[in-house]
């Protein structure tokens, strides 16, 4: 019988950490951005689930396509860590940073980095409206592809 409060403190103690961690979520996202004078467009999704206080890990994979020419469209696949700064906290805003792999692929594949930040205001308690901005780099000599993402996030 000794057992059974320090089961009981360990769940509570184990129940209480679980505010610290942000909420997993999966996102749609439309981009657009520059490159060397270059529109181009960016569609896509993904989903981030939740690591430890603050922390995620996620993927989103999409298609970026300059305007002026929609035979040049070619994908992106992103593999990224994020840290949410206001994680676990009540509260409409979600601001975040967030970085990682990127995987550019069409008639072949190239890998490269990617990096950003923006913030997902809770509409409701299991849907937000996502904004951020995101750098795609292939090379590091290249500029990449800048873009400002405007989504919709679900828990």
């Amino acid at each position: 019988m000794k057992t059974f409060p320090i089961i009981l403190i360990a769940a509570l103690t184990a129940v209480s950490g679980m505010a610290q961690v942000p909420k997993s979520q999966m996102f749609v996202y439309q981009g657009f951005g520059s490159n060397y004078g270059t529109s181009f467009g960016h569609t896509g999704g993904g989903a981030e689930a939740a690591v430890w206080k603050g922390i995620t890990a996620g993927a989103d994979v999409g298609a970026i396509y300059p305007f002026r020419a929609m035979a040049e469209v070619f994908g992106v696949l992103n593999v990224n860590g994020s840290y949410h700064f206001l994680a676990g906290r009540k509260g409409k805003w979600d601001p975040f940073v967030t970085g990682g792999y990127s995987l550019f692929f069409r008639q072949g594949v190239a890998n490269g980095a990617n990096y950003g930040g923006g913030v997902v205001y809770w509409v409701k308690p299991r849907m937000g409206i996502r904004a951020e901005f995101r750098n795609q780099q292939y090379s590091v000599n290249e500029r990449g592809f800048p873009e400002f993402r405007i989504g919709v996030a679900f828990h």
